[in-house]
Order: C-alpha cells, then structure tokens, then sequence
C-alpha cells in the first residue's frame, strides 16, 4: 500500500477553501490555512493530473464516505478558534471525528514512505503525544503534524507560517530511506520556486534528509575561526595600491627599490607565523635581581636630601652639575639659595628646569648681581610669577651683544612673555642657535618675525609647542626662511595643516633633523607623505596623539626616511604587520621607540624588534596587551642595548618575564612607581648642547675675558 501527500500551489488552495466555506460548512469566513492535506489509497504514484482544478473540483464534490478515493477536506481554521457555537458543541458533545480526525484523542498519522521495501516497512506510526519530543523540525517550514495536537483545546499562539500569512514556497519533498544530498535549502527552493503546480507533480521528487538542512550551519560555525586565523588585510589594501605604483622592476630608482624591498617584507609578514618564531622561555625562575645603587647615586642622594646645607658647586663638573639641580627640581627642594650658588662666579651653564617658585624679584637680584657674559646655555623654565618685559632690558639684556657667547636659551612656560621683549634678547645675543619657547602663551606669530628677522642665518632649533596664539599660516613664510634650521617643533598648534607641513618639507627637508607634531590634530597621511619624499636626512620624528594616520602613512615614512633614530607613534592605529615590515626595513638605525597605546602591535613587530632593531636603548609598549611574556622577553633578550623599558598599562606581564630576562642592564618603567623619579633623566647624555650640531661659540677664555 502506498500514500502519497500530495501538496497544492498557492492558488490550488484559496479555491479549495473558498468553495468548501460555501458548499460544505456553511461557515461565513474562513481564516488563513497553514496546508491542505490529500490522502488517496490504492491509487498509482504517477497520478499526474491531480494538481488540475477540475480534478479539484471533482474530488470536492465526493461524498465523505467514499472508500476509493476519500478526500480529507479541511473547511475550517485549523489555527484559529472556531466561532460556530454549534460545531464546537457537536465537537465537545460526540467526541466525533471531523474529516477523519479525532480532535481530542489519539492520532495515528501515516507518513508517506515511498521506496521499494515491503508494505509493513512503509508505514510509520507516529504517537501525535510524542511529536514534540520525537518529531523532526524542518527548516523548509513544512508542518508534519498539519496543526492538530491532542489537546486542541488549550489556546496557542500560532507564527505567521502556521496561520498562512507569510510567503512560502512549497516544495515536492518524498522522505526516504535513500539520501540524496543537497547543498543548500535555499538552492532547493530556487529550483523550485519558479515552478508551477503541474510541472512539480512531473518533476523527479526531491528527497532531502532533515541532516542535511542542518549542515550548512555547522560547517559555517566551523569556518569561522579559520577565516580569523588566515586574517583580514583588507586594511592593507592602500599600502599595496600605493606599493604596485611605484614598484617598477625595470627602474633602479631609491624609491622603487624600496617599495619593492617594503612589499616583499609586507607579503611575508602575512604568510608567516610569527607566534611560532618567537621562541622565549624564563632563564631564570624565582629569581629577584637585588638592586644596587652605585656610590655616585648614593653621594647624589645624600646631596639632595641636605640642600640647604650646600655651600658651593665650584669646580664641579657641568655635567654632575646639571644632573645635581635636576634631582633638587625632581624633589621640590630647589631655592633662591641654590640658584646663587648655580649664578656664582663666571658660570657657563644656567639649567633649572623648574623656577615656578621664584618671584620676580628674586630673578631680577640674582641676574643683577651676577657675570652672565661667557654665559653659553641658560635654561629658566616656568617663570611664571615673573614679568619679562622689566626683567630682560635691565637685567638680562644690559646691552647689545652683552651675552656674546649665549647659544642655547630656554624660557618654557614663561607665561608673561611678550613679543616686544624678544628683541633687545636676540640684539644681546647675535649667536643664539637654539630657542625654547614654548607654552609662552603670550606669543604670536609677530615673534616668530622678529627671530626671522635677528637669528636667520645662525638658529638651528625652535621650539613653539602649545603657543596658543600662534597662527601656523602666518608664521610660515618665516619659518621658511631660517636657513639653517635644523631642529622644528610645533606640538599642540592647532592651526598646523597638511599643508604647512608640505611647504616646510619642500623648503627646509634636506637639512631638517628633528620634527615634533605631537597633538596637531589636523594632520592626515599626507604629512607623512611630504615627510617621506623631501626630509631624507630625519633622525627623530614625533608624531604621537594623531588620530588620522593608517598604514598608509607609516608606508610613506618606511620608504622615504631611512636614517631614523627616535619615532614617536603613540595611539596611531598602525596595524601590526606594517610595523614589523617598517622595523625590517628602516628599523636598524632606531634607537628610540615608543608604541605607546599601539594596540595592535603583536608577535610580527615583537619579531621584527628583536631580529632588526638592536640599536635599541629606549622602547615604549606601553598598554599594548598583545605583547606576552614571551613577546616582551624575546624583545629584550635580544636588543642587548636596551636600557629603559616602559610598560605602563601592561597587566598581562607577569613575573616570569619581569624576573626572568636575561637583560641585566635594562630598567624596567611602569611596573613599579617607587623608581620612577630615580630614571626619568637616565638617559640624557652627559653634555647636552645641540642635539645635531656643535655651538659656534668659541673656548671661553679664562676669568672672563
């Protein structure tokens, strides 16, 4: 015996119902339907004319009790509540069975089974109490169970397929034994979905297993680590754009070899893993390295903490000088007591880099009474209290070219400094080579006039960072024009643009040295761009706190800037593949780094930093928490040169490497707070003066003159 379920189109439907709520039931509306189910016996499994609306139409004009060929008429809502309060009655009353259902009792549904084994194999007999637990959820949408469970009489809340209100596309499916597979649902139902009614019931009948339509998603699932692991470099895709542009294999220009050398770099970071190449271990396993100072930081110290009782600093060193007064402004213990003792004398070297405490008076005093002309460095930073426009024409600047010898001044936060004052300064001191001027909120761009105007031909460094009042455009042309110019930094000007950077490249690129746009927060990639093409020479960059620069731009300086020493990219989103490519190509010369809050920074640049940047003394991964232990350890083992290491924000660091390295003369910052004070100046060099050239000024002759 074989029982087919034969399924309707759309259309065979809503006539089915429409002439059954007219002829037979006499109900006035009839609700959405979810299908309409057909069962014939003893009938051929080739009956193709089934579909047709007069054989329809026949069928419903049948008798109930036909045995031949009964028809299953479903003339109600088998989703809604039925309003005829007498059917429901006769219902309730009889316990009868509507259309050969009983809608209280015990269902036994007989599945289709269309193979070629015995007729006992055929029939499947489903409890309709077990359906929920037993029955098989087809994501096709199809509903085995046709809306009838046993207890209809508890109210339920049917979804928009069950009650026939979204668009679904039947499909001739035949359940099987034999398994034929099918890739998608959604290939199955596109085959389909153009079909009509006719030409489905000729169709070879699809059999699909319920498995089947589950694959897909765990084959989905599982894919997805795998595409996370191979990685997506679509950010990469305008480094390569700018890469093949200018890779010519024919040319033997500098720059084509050196994107040709970036590329090669890039395209085997990618292939590589690097997690595998960076092979680090603890050398050592509980070990804690006793700290001891040496007798020149314990004679520093003692110093220090007895100020007040020093009586001279002569014939002491510059340099242990200098490194004296800066722990005394480190520990707030700096007075006008040893800011005499620094003036006495014929000094040459003034460096107090804290004067937030001195009155005005107490400056005018000590320079009053003090020899100021071999004078070759005078650092008074953060006079705040102190009004300059007094202070510099009686004072400071007693005369022209009363300050013969006066290379280097530093004035940094002197917050009550004029335009006007600077220029009886600069006609006292015709050799000044080096200006720090910063945080001077008073100044505009008319001051940067006047040291154009007096210091054109001898300035070799400028330092304007945080002049609020400094308008970059104005102040080009000027800045343009210091012909040797050497050293420019502009951090925390708003007004600096693209643009300004351009024209300062093209002009001054050859000889500039030094760059600070640290918080210039206009510029883009294309900074870099100028950076990379006109400044061949730079040695030190600073370009921290821009957040508009990508790949692209670190692109840029890799193949223009060859001759790096200190890069500064703090928060760039650079990825951490093009930094380690950067670090292959251009890193040897470096040594000062700082990836501080470059978070994607992994094992490619922990790889590249130990294998190409040896000349490390200074590195800065701060919060970059994809560096491991072991990352962080094979970085320092490596660089034997590594002196200072800051990791501020680096909770994923353990013991293992802060106590295991292997890198005895390294110092570690961040970890600890207590040390701090101790090694923020560790590594200034003994003499500092020009950072890229000798002063002009000749050997001061001796007392004085």
């Amino acid at each position: 015996m074989v029982t087919w379920i034969r399924l309707f189109s759309y259309q065979d439907f809503i006539g089915i119902l429409l002439m059954e709520s007219d002829q037979n039931l006499g109900i006035e509306k009839v609700s959405n339907l979810s299908g309409t189910k057909r069962v014939c016996e003893g009938s051929n499994g080739d009956s193709d004319s089934v579909n047709k609306k007069n054989r329809v139409s026949e069928n419903l004009e049948c008798d109930d009790d036909h045995e031949e060929d009964p028809v299953m008429k479903l003339g109600f809502d088998l989703n809604a509540s039925i309003k005829d309060e007498n059917l429901v009655d006769d219902v309730e009353k009889d316990n009868q069975f509507v259309h050969g259902f009983d809608l209280n009792g015990s269902i036994n549904e007989v599945i289709d089974i269309s193979s070629d084994d015995d007729d006992d194999d055929d029939k499947m007999l489903v409890d309709s109490r077990n359906d929920k637990q037993k029955g098989i959820e087809y994501d096709s949408g199809l509903d085995l169970h046709l809306g009838f469970d046993n207890r209809s009489h508890v109210k339920k809340k049917y979804t928009k397929e069950e009650k026939g209100k979204s668009k679904v596309d039947f499909l001739s499916i035949s359940l099987t034994y034999e398994v034929q597979q099918v890739d998608t649902v959604s290939d199955a139902m596109e085959v389909n979905s153009g079909e009509t009614s006719e030409s489905m019931a000729a169709m070879t009948p699809l059999t699909v297993n319920p498995q089947d339509l589950i694959a897909p998603k765990s084959q989905e699932k599982k894919s997805a680590p795998t595409m996370k692991k191979s990685g997506d470099y679509s950010h990469l895709s305008s480094v390569y754009d700018y890469l093949n542009k200018h890779t010519n294999k024919m040319s033997f220009d500098e720059m084509s070899k050196a994107c040709g050398d970036l590329k090669a770099v890039l395209d085997q970071n990618i292939k590589r893993e690097a997690e595998k190449l960076v092979d680090w271990s603890p050398c050592r396993v509980g070990f804690r390295p006793l700290v001891v100072p040496s007798l020149l930081d314990l004679s520093l110290d003692v110093l220090v903490k007895n100020a007040d009782a020093i009586s001279s600093v002569d014939h002491v060193p510059e340099w242990l000088r200098r490194k004296l007064t800066n722990l005394i402004c480190d520990t707030q213990r700096m007075d006008i007591h040893i800011l005499e003792l620094l003036f006495k004398g014929y000094p040459t070297e003034i460096r107090v880099k804290n004067c937030s405490w001195m009155t005005q008076k107490q400056l005018t005093d000590t320079l009053g009474n003090s020899s100021l002309q071999n004078l070759t460095v005078l650092q008074l930073d953060y006079c705040g209290q102190c009004s300059f426009d007094d202070i510099i024409p009686n004072s400071l600047a007693r005369s022209p070219n009363s300050l013969p010898f006066l290379g280097i001044l530093s004035l940094k936060g002197a917050a009550r400094l004029s335009d006007t004052t600077l220029k009886p300064l600069f006609i006292s001191a015709p050799l000044l080579q080096s200006i720090n001027l910063s945080q001077c909120t008073l100044l505009t761009h008319a001051a940067i006039d006047i040291i154009h105007r007096y210091l054109r031909n001898n300035l070799k460094e400028l330092y304007i960072d945080e002049c609020p009042r400094i308008n970059a455009k104005h102040s080009l042309s000027s800045i343009m024009k210091l012909h040797c110019l050497e050293v420019l930094s502009v951090a925390g000007i708003e007004t600096v643009c693209d643009e300004f950077v351009m024209l300062v490249a093209l002009s001054r690129g050859q000889k500039l040295k030094e760059l600070n746009l640290a918080g210039c927060v206009m510029l883009t990639n294309s900074c870099l761009q100028s950076i990379g093409d006109f400044c061949p020479f730079l040695c030190s960059l600073d370009v921290s706190n821009l957040r508009h620069l990508t790949d692209l731009g670190l692109c840029y300086l890799a193949v223009g800037c060859k001759s790096l020493k200190s890069l500064n990219v703090t928060r760039a989103d650079f990825s951490d593949e093009l930094v380690a490519a950067f670090l292959e190509t251009t890193g040897k010369s470096l040594k000062e780094l700082s990836l501080n809050h470059v978070s994607k920074v992994s094992f490619n640049t922990a790889f590249s930093l130990a294998k190409f940047s040896r000349n490390l003394v200074s590195l800065d991964v701060s919060w970059c928490r994809e560096l491991t232990d072991e990352a962080i350890g094979f970085i320092t083992d490596n660089c034997s040169s590594l002196k200072l290491l800051k990791i501020f924000g680096c909770t994923q660091l353990t013991e293992g490497f802060l106590f295991g390295h292997a890198n005895s003369q390294m110092h570690i910052v961040g970890r600890d707070l207590v040390p701090l004070l101790e090694r923020v100046n560790m590594l200034d060099p003994d003499e500092i003066l020009l950072h890229h050239s000798s002063l002009r000024t000749p050997i001061h002759p001796e007392n004085g003159l």
